[in-house]
């Protein structure tokens, strides 16, 4: 799951929201995937698709000369995987799933896989784009956080 066809060579771009680092569940988290940590305290991909739950986006391994593209395959357990919570407002490289066109001010839901599909308004989303940006790859898109609270104007 390469991520191409963005200009991003981070995943906090405008971040004031907090940073956890959890053990690993998958073996093929990405980041700029939509993660959630589960009961055991591992982090997971977000798997039910359009469905909230806290926002955490996994972030690049900057300790181990991570970068955007870099994956984290060990067994479970074996790797210490970064996680960025971000605020309403935060700007994030988030993972877009293949073949999505995303557009500036369209919002940006759960794919069930990690990555995020264009959102529905009267569904849950995270994210609003700030980019229009179309791949036959996952790629990364720039994208603001968005309340999960007022679903009159997310975007703005």
């Amino acid at each position: 799951m390469p991520t191409t066809a963005r200009d991003h060579n981070r995943i906090s771009l405008i971040f004031r929201g907090r940073y956890e680092e959890y053990p690993n569940h998958d073996n093929t988290l990405h980041p700029g995937m939509l993660a959630y940590v589960d009961f055991a305290g591992r982090v997971r991909k977000h798997a039910e698709p359009a469905a909230g739950g806290e926002c955490i986006i996994v972030d690049m391994d900057l300790k181990r000369g991570g970068t955007v593209d870099s994956v984290y395959t060990a067994a479970q357990d074996q790797d210490v995987i970064p996680c960025l919570f971000p605020l309403e407002g935060d700007v994030m490289a988030v993972l877009v799933a293949a073949n999505q066109t995303t557009e500036v001010g369209k919002q940006l839901a759960s794919n069930g896989d990690g990555t995020f599909v264009n959102g529905d308004i009267n569904k849950f989303s995270f994210f609003v784009a700030l980019e229009a940006k179309t791949s036959a790859s996952n790629f990364l898109v720039k994208a603001r956080r968005i309340s999960t609270h007022n679903k009159t104007d997310e975007s703005s």
